[in-house]
């Protein structure tokens, strides 16, 4: 029994280690660039008049809510209903634009990661340990949104 049991491990083994070396034969063929994703919703989001009213509506709606929910006698739970009804709407219309930035963002990835001809795009925020900054592409992709937006402005038609 134990010499199964060695011989198994001892397969296992070789197949392990194969098929890693496979692995690092292949790793050379294909092209990996990196982004930072954050950095490019910031972008957007920042440049954004309609997100930063939004926020400003948020941000008031918020302050007025607490304000309700904190007043002792002069609270109405009418008026508290219907700031809570409104923030719905407004995050409803936050969601909407959050689609709209992604998809933005996705249509400029697309177009540099097939300028690259990259095989695969990471975002740095998620787990990337290292890489060299040659191979980051936020710069890039951010140019191409504002492209992107200059040909889309109906000042640009």
């Amino acid at each position: 029994m134990a010499v199964f049991a060695r011989m198994f491990l001892f397969i296992l083994l070789m197949v392990i280690t194969s098929c890693s070396m496979i692995g690092f034969n292949n790793t050379n063929n294909h092209v990996i660039r990196y982004i930072n994703l954050n950095a490019i919703y910031e972008h957007l989001y920042n440049n954004s008049n309609e997100a930063q009213e939004l926020k400003r509506k948020m941000d008031s709606l918020n302050k007025k809510i607490y304000d309700v929910e904190n007043a002792k006698a002069s609270a109405s739970e009418s008026e508290l209903n219907y700031y809570r009804e409104e923030m719905a709407k407004l995050k409803e219309q936050e969601k909407q634009i959050k689609s709209g930035f992604y998809s933005k963002i996705k249509s400029a990835l697309e177009t540099i990661a097939n300028k690259y001809d990259a095989d695969f795009v990471f975002n740095s925020s998620d787990g990337l340990v290292y890489s060299k900054s040659e191979y980051d592409i936020t710069d890039e992709i951010i140019k191409e949104l504002k492209s992107i937006n200059e040909r889309t402005s109906p000042v640009y038609q």
